[in-house]
C-alpha cells in the first residue's frame, strides 16, 4: 500500500527485508514499459528487464550488504 502512495503509476516491485538495522532493498518499475525477470540471494537482487517497445534487454543489480562484522566476511568472499 506505501508504495502505491509514493509510486502510483508504478505497479511492479521486488523487496528485500532488512536482516538487522537498516531498511533493506527496493526495485520498483512500470510493467508497462518493462517486463521483469527476478534474480535474488541473500545479499542482492538483480532484475532483468526487457523494453516493451524495442525489446533489449538490460540488468538492474541492487547490493544489499550485512552489517554484522561475520557476515560482511561471507558477503566480501562472494563478490
Amino acid at each position: 500500500m506505501f508504495i502505491k502512495m509514493i509510486c502510483p503509476s508504478f505497479n511492479s516491485f521486488k523487496f528485500i527485508p532488512s536482516i538487522g538495522a537498516s531498511g533493506g532493498s527496493i526495485t520498483i518499475w512500470k510493467s508497462n514499459l518493462f517486463s521483469g525477470s527476478v534474480f535474488e540471494n541473500e545479499y542482492c537482487v538483480s532484475v532483468e528487464f526487457v523494453s516493451n517497445h524495442n525489446n533489449e534487454p538490460w540488468i538492474l543489480t541492487n547490493i544489499y550488504a550485512p552489517y554484522t562484522t561475520p557476515r560482511k566476511m561471507v558477503f566480501s568472499t562472494m563478490v
